[in-house]
């Protein structure tokens, strides 16, 4: 693979590896691909070809039957595992997506961009449900609770706001973490996020309290070298 892998998703059921980036040495309209893999095996089982830029995010539906993508052309897409078929094109963010989930359900699906925007749209047939708005920067990083649906969305703003999964209400904020916050994620209770930094000097984690927005826990920069891009709270 020539360029860049920017994102990675595993299927719930851990037999599909989802890759995407920048996949081609010159982009010209080709880098959007997304490479689908045998996980076991490694082995390249099919392609999703839709996107003209670079792909940003990806991620699995809860059953596995499906994929969003999000990528530098200012869209997102779902498409059809098994097939490798498109079923949506979410248009509506004008400025590139960065990071994608779907709801616990699978029926509603959560998009962020650097137009400072997250949107709630519908599965079935592409709908926007609603626009959510607030944040005052790009939005890098985004999750979504497997308990209850809430979604956590952050990023250059260096806040950490929570939303109802299904109305796309905003909530509140939840943590103001002083820098960028490269990634979010839920514990699998939905108790605590875990946030790590993008783009700064400081390369600590933060563990949060959902319910008080209380920092617990803190792991300091002296344990990293690099950007916290990747992380997962586990437990």
């Amino acid at each position: 693979t020539l360029g860049k892998l920017y994102a990675i998703a595993l299927s719930p059921d851990g037999k599909w590896l989802a890759v995407g980036g920048w996949t081609h040495e010159q982009c010209a309209g080709r880098c959007g691909e997304v490479r689908l893999h045998d996980f076991a095996t490694g082995k390249l089982v099919g392609l999703f070809k839709g996107h003209t830029n670079v792909v940003f995010g990806l991620a699995f539906s809860p059953d596995g039957s499906k994929l969003i993508s999000g990528s530098g052309d200012g869209t997102a897409m779902i498409w059809d595992v098994a097939s490798l078929r498109l079923l949506q094109v979410l248009r509506g963010h004008n400025a590139e997506v960065y990071a994608v989930a779907f709801t616990p359900d699978g029926q509603r699906v959560v998009t962020g961009s650097f137009d400072q925007t997250a949107r709630l749209w519908l599965v079935s047939d592409g709908r926007e449900l609603a626009p959510m708005t607030g944040h005052r920067d790009k939005i890098f990083a985004l999750a979504v609770s497997p308990v209850d649906g809430t979604i956590a969305t952050a990023g250059y703003d260096r806040t950490v706001r929570l939303w109802d999964g299904r109305t796309g209400e905003f909530l509140r904020i939840v943590a103001n973490q002083q820098t960028i916050v490269g990634t979010v994620s839920f514990s699998p209770d939905g108790r605590w996020l875990l946030t790590g930094t993008g783009g700064t000097r400081d390369f600590n984690c933060h563990v949060w309290e959902v319910a008080t927005g209380k920092e617990r826990i803190t792991y300091r920069s002296e344990e990293h070298t690099s950007e916290l891009q990747s992380r997962t709270l586990i437990s």
